[in-house]
């Protein structure tokens, strides 16, 4: 008996035409519902708003509006410190103005904490106030009427000075949740100072020395290592948020080609940079509205789900606009490592479109 097995195929003269897979257009990891740019940040009455969002988490009503004079907001750049804590006492909370807090203070608080943070990664002054809250090992951050917005600790710590205020209730004991982890550190010398008098009643002093010399490699290990051991792993993020004011621009400079290559690919991110008022009158096709205005922590929360290695093409009005270049510096500083800035922009594209008989715009997304 013989077996004849037919195996189906092309016929003669035709060929075989390999099936293309789908390409996923990276704009549907974005999140389906839009945020409220421009929202956070508030301007100099930062700090009236923080105060106020930090004394509600503690079930304490609070209206900005109550506080916007002043004797609250002194000059024209905002509040200070000291306004900032009147405002929380004056609200029916306490204020705790502290200096020189690090990573291991703001895991040990229970409390909200307003921060005195950099307005933008770029600018070298502290002139922004912040409610941060420390939750499931990141920053919850509150700027203004956005928020909350999750972050690693070490992206906090690239912009925060260290000065914050600490606002509990009337009555509550502030040590027992910000000194914790202090006293922890202290114990833990009290513990080796007993063990170590011990240790030179039996064996005398040359273990004794020995000993010593271990401790004070220890503790030379621990003071450099201390700072990275906030946030080992997204410690170079926070490093380069840091140093943002001071090291050139990370970004790419594209062209108009570059622009109407980034139209028609499904992978690239194209990321229009003016407001949202501009960009729901028109835009580029498959463009994406990150106006200017947005704050680090909004546009972090907005690109979440987008891998770091994204292709990111930015675009503004036209070339003699710069709203692209801060929008693609705060890219870059969120860690993005494939950001392109073009020079030329809408207007430029609108008019090379139109020339050659093509569909200038796509209505605003």
């Amino acid at each position: 008996m013989i077996l004849v097995v037919v195996l189906a195929g092309p016929a003669v003269g035709q060929t075989t035409r390999p099936t293309e897979k789908s390409v996923e257009d990276i704009r549907d990891r974005l999140p389906t519902t839009k945020p409220e740019w421009g929202t956070a940040g508030t301007g100099p009455l930062c700090g009236v708003v923080s105060a106020c969002t930090a004394v509600s988490q503690l079930g304490i009503v609070c209206s900005p509006v109550d506080y916007v004079t002043k004797s609250y907001v002194g000059v024209s750049q905002g509040s200070t410190p000291e306004e900032v804590a009147a405002i929380v006492r004056d609200a029916g909370a306490e204020a705790s103005i502290l200096s020189g807090l690090s990573a291991l203070d703001l895991r040990g608080l229970d409390a909200p904490l307003i921060a005195n943070v950099r307005g933008t990664p770029a600018s070298p002054q502290y002139d922004h106030w912040v409610v941060a809250t420390f939750q499931d090992g990141e920053v919850s951050i509150y700027d203004g009427a956005g928020g909350p917005v999750r972050m690693p600790v070490a992206d906090f710590l690239g912009v925060w000075s260290g000065l914050g205020i600490v606002v509990t209730k009337t009555g509550a004991d502030l040590g027992s949740s910000l000194w914790l982890g202090r006293l922890l550190v202290l114990q833990f010398g009290i513990a080796f100072a007993v063990v170590l008098r011990v240790v030179r009643k039996r064996v005398g002093d040359s273990l004794v020395r020995g000993l010593l010399t271990v401790l004070v490699a220890a503790a030379a290990t621990a003071a450099v290592g201390l700072p990275l051991m906030a946030d080992l792993v997204n410690h170079s993020r926070g490093v380069r948020v840091a140093v943002a004011p001071f090291v050139a621009d990370s970004f790419q400079e594209g062209t108009l080609e570059t622009l109407r290559a980034a139209t028609a690919d499904p992978r690239c991110l194209l990321i229009d940079a003016r407001f949202e008022r501009d960009y729901e009158l028109g835009s580029l096709p498959r463009a994406v509205n990150v106006p200017v205005n947005a704050s680090l922590w909004q546009i972090r929360e907005f690109l979440r789900g987008i891998d770091r290695d994204t292709p990111i093409v930015a675009f503004c009005q036209s070339s003699s606009c710069a709203f692209d270049e801060t929008v693609g510096r705060q890219f870059t500083l969120l860690g993005f490592l494939d950001v392109t800035v073009t020079q030329e922009g809408y207007a430029e594209f609108r008019k090379a479109s139109a020339t050659a008989g093509q569909q200038p715009v796509a209505d605003g997304e």
